[in-house]
Formats: structure tokens, C-alpha cells, sequence
């Protein structure tokens, strides 16, 4: 699959609902990130609100949530998703979050 077709000029996706793990594997290398089981967990975390809520969850509300579950605070999070909650949101098949 050429999952470049996946992505928008802005970078997010074009159709959410074709989100798969291999597109976030394939968009992280694209963005020169490599993931590991905390990257995981924070994507998980956006596609559960994508999934339930279907949003986005908002930059504040992102890094709240990170804390809490995970104990990944602001400075953290941009740790391992230099550009910040959108990042996650583009690799996580989401739209451009809130705040961001």
C-alpha cells in the first residue's frame, strides 16, 4: 500500500478510518521518529478518543491524560513527539487537535 496517498498536505489523514499500525509505523519513520512502546501508548491513547469520542483530543487535554496514565509530563511529551500532541494526532490517523 502506498500510504503516502494516506496523507494530506498538511500532514494528517486523509480518510481516518484506513488508520492501521503499519500506517503509524510507516508515518513515524516518515517523520524520523522511532517508536517504542511509550510512542505506543500515547498513540493508543489519541486513537481512543478518535475512536470514542471522534475528536481529536484537545493539546491540553492530550498532555493531562499523559501524565495521569502514563506519568509522561509536558517536557516528556515533547521528548518523544517533538512537534507536540499534532504529531501524535497525524500518526494516530486524527485531525489537527485543538490548541495546536
Amino acid at each position: 500500500m502506498d500510504y503516502a496517498e494516506l496523507k494530506s498536505e498538511d500532514g494528517y489523514m486523509v480518510d481516518p478510518s484506513k488508520w492501521s499500525k503499519e500506517y503509524a509505523e510507516w508515518r513515524m519513520a516518515d517523520l524520523d521518529v522511532e517508536l517504542t512502546e511509550i510512542h505506543w501508548n500515547l498513540i493508543n491513547l489519541f486513537r481512543e478518543f478518535i475512536e470514542e469520542r471522534g475528536i481529536t483530543p484537545s493539546s491540553r487535554i492530550a498532555q493531562k491524560e499523559a501524565k495521569k496514565r502514563f506519568g509522561v509530563d509536558s517536557k516528556g511529551f515533547y521528548a518523544l513527539f517533538p512537534i507536540g500532541p499534532k504529531q501524535v494526532a497525524m500518526v494516530a490517523g486524527g485531525i489537527k487537535p485543538s490548541g495546536c
